[in-house]
């Protein structure tokens, strides 16, 4: 078949290159996804994801790090792009539904080799997190406590902030805490959920953000 692009967004293109597989290729495809859908198979297989073939991490023409991520085509609709065609009943079980998967992936455990991070990507890799550090120039430190997760918060707001809110030296004290970092997908957005025509769930994609993070909300640090 000839190759169609099924998604293209912010430097981000996802291909069908196969009637059944999909080849995603960005600078933002990293190891840690791989990993992360790997784990999610290995230790919920029950929860709806693409079957990961094979991942290859290279440099591009400019030397920057960018890779490419073999996987299994799901045929869907975004749940964004459907969400106003289904009734409150269907809305309600659908939102129910990501709330069960969500529960699951936080009893993934976490690798023996992660045992000294506290927030980190599914590799144990830095985290790409906005608020972490996602950007090759402000990579985020080792984070092996909830204090380390706030510090580095604060150092990121006083980099592209300075102090302008006017209780900025307080933001350390004023940030929620967690004793506790559980695996999360990272995005659970509309986009990001493959749905059929009745509202079932048929794929969790875009794991690029995954790994362990504090038990304060689904996305991330947040």
């Amino acid at each position: 078949m000839e190759p169609r692009i099924i998604h293209k967004q912010g430097g981000c293109k996802v291909v069908q290159i196969e009637q059944d597989v999909v080849a995603k290729h960005s600078y933002r495809v990293r190891p840690s996804e791989e990993v992360a859908m790997r784990l999610v198979s290995e230790h919920l297989p029950s929860v709806p994801i693409p079957q990961v073939y094979f991942y290859t991490y290279g440099v591009d023409q400019y030397s920057e790090p960018i890779g490419t991520l073999h996987m299994s085509y799901v045929e869907g609709d975004t749940l964004r792009s459907v969400w106003d065609s289904y009734d409150d009943r269907t809305k309600e079980r659908i939102a129910r539904d990501i709330w069960n998967i969500v529960a699951q992936l936080r009893t993934i455990p976490r690798p023996a080799n992660l045992e000294g991070l506290f927030c980190c990507a599914a590799d144990g890799s830095p985290s790409f997190d906005i608020l972490l550090g996602n950007d090759t120039n402000d990579i985020s430190p080792p984070l092996v406590d909830d204090e380390a997760v706030r510090a580095r918060i604060f150092d990121r707001y006083v980099r592209f902030n300075g102090l302008s809110y006017r209780d900025g030296r307080n933001l350390p004290q004023i940030l929620p805490r967690s004793n506790k970092s559980v695996f999360t997908h990272g995005d659970i957005a509309p986009q990001n959920i493959l749905v059929d025509k009745s509202g079932r769930i048929l794929a969790l994609v875009d794991w690029e953000n995954a790994g362990w993070y504090r038990t304060i909300g689904n996305t991330q640090t947040s």
